[in-house]
């Protein structure tokens, strides 16, 4: 574009005053290549980068709200707010089909033994109607546990023994991401393929695993808060109660 506003000024100067080069060509030229040289890099800079958000606009999405998504994440106390920001985050920014979050049937409750994870509905903060449970004792938890490794159903082996393949196809899902904290599996992403039909890179396994860490600690510790706070307006109400038969 530069390279054509040059052209055009010497072509212009040109036919005005013909061949003569004066001082005024030279001053003109000079400040010119001046103006290109302080300003050529930080515009094409700025052009490039905004016609980039336009034509790649999720990616830059993408990347900024899983950068965001730990410092939301750890600040809420709540599970309904973690669940929606990661609704958010699946459906409208990474925008995969079918997100889910696997919990243990007795989230609420941290003493309670459980024997399978559930589906949540991220939009609406409450476990999901017909869906599909994980068993603990499953060839699928038993292999995140060993390895502690997300799982690309695309990288699967088809002969893949235990069951593992079976469970993975049953659940629909394209990548299922392990939320450790600590040694304990607290929760798992199971997501589907992408909208976009593009495969899931390395790079976002690695920020889904991250991001599942976060997570991960957040709900053990919404988990404490919401058993503290259910203790505390159980005793509330019963102090209220006694204070009327008094």
């Amino acid at each position: 574009t530069f390279a054509i506003g040059y052209g055009g000024l010497a072509l212009g100067y040109r036919a005005l005053v013909g061949s003569e080069i004066n001082a005024g060509f030279i001053a003109i030229s000079a400040a010119y290549a001046l103006f290109v040289g302080a300003f050529f890099q930080p515009m094409r800079v700025r052009i490039q980068t905004t016609a980039d958000k336009l034509i790649l606009r999720g990616k830059y999405d993408y990347y900024q709200t899983l950068a965001q998504l730990p410092r939301k994440i750890s600040s809420s106390l709540r599970l309904d707010n973690i669940l929606k920001e990661l609704h958010y985050a699946f459906h409208e920014v990474i925008e995969v089909k079918s997100p889910r979050i696997y919990l243990p049937t007795n989230y609420q409750d941290t003493k309670a033994a459980f024997d399978k994870y559930i589906a949540w509905d991220l939009k609406l903060g409450s476990p999901a109607q017909d869906s599909r449970a994980i068993l603990v004792d499953s060839p699928l938890i038993a292999h995140i546990n060993s390895t502690k490794n997300s799982i690309d159903s695309s990288a699967l082996d088809a002969g893949m023994t235990n069951g593992i393949s079976q469970q993975i196809e049953e659940l629909q899902s394209g990548l299922t991401v392990p939320c450790f904290f600590q040694d304990l599996l607290v929760c798992l992403f199971v997501l589907g393929p992408k909208l976009t039909e593009d495969p899931y890179t390395e790079q976002d396994i690695a920020l889904l695993e991250s991001l599942g860490s976060y997570v991960a600690a957040a709900l053990e510790n919404t988990r404490e808060f919401e058993s503290v706070l259910v203790k505390f307006l159980k005793a509330e109400e019963a102090a209220q109660r006694s204070s009327q038969l008094a």
